[in-house]
């Protein structure tokens, strides 16, 4: 095992093998928490923000140099560029309907008050079953949404709520079709 000593703004301090990967096995843990839950890792503003909470609930619990702390704010910096934002599956609903002709599912966004908007983030113009598996095209409408958080509102707003899991005993694997970039991706219908 190795140890080395370091200095950031004027102060030393000293890391290791060691207090690396117990970090690394912690965030893996709270990378499949989040997984579990969102369908995807936590953004590094959300790794930062649960540390801080942390560090200032009980700091004398894991800092040997507590004292004087008052608040804990980390910063991030990056390059230029848009950051990702990820999708709260609160904010969003599924519905059906009849426009455009012949019919679709979409998911729209929630208004203030909690209701459905007309304000459609995906269309899903195609959920069928053939055999075992359930294909469902779609159009992301909203720029903003990444794919997969797509992904993530259709298992949980189409499929979940909406539907209420109405196809998980016939439907061994789903197949996503993006109608955008034609690109395709199955996983098995359990994941969800």
């Amino acid at each position: 095992m190795a140890w080395e000593r370091f200095d950031r703004d004027g102060v030393g301090g000293a890391t290791g093998d060691t207090p690396l990967d117990e970090l690394g096995f912690a965030l893996k843990a709270i990378a499949r928490a989040y997984q579990d839950q969102f369908g995807r890792k936590p953004s590094v503003l959300e790794v930062i923000y649960n540390l801080e909470r942390l560090l200032r609930s009980a700091p004398e619990r894991y800092v040997s140099d507590p004292e004087g702390l008052i608040d804990l704010t980390l910063r991030i910096d990056r390059k230029e560029g848009t950051v990702k934002q990820h999708a709260d599956p609160e904010r969003y609903e599924a519905v059906y309907s009849e426009q455009p002709a012949p019919g679709e599912y979409q998911v729209v966004t929630r208004g203030p008050n909690g209701q459905a908007t007309t304000h459609v983030v995906i269309s899903i113009p195609r959920l069928e079953l053939e055999k075992e598996t359930l294909f469902i095209d779609y159009q992301v409408r909203d720029d903003g949404l990444a794919d997969d958080d797509a992904a993530l509102l259709i298992r949980e707003k189409l499929l979940g709520e909406l539907l209420f899991d109405r196809y998980a005993e016939d439907a061994r694997e789903l197949e996503l079709r993006d109608l955008k970039s034609g690109k395709s991706r199955r996983m098995p219908y359990a994941d969800l």
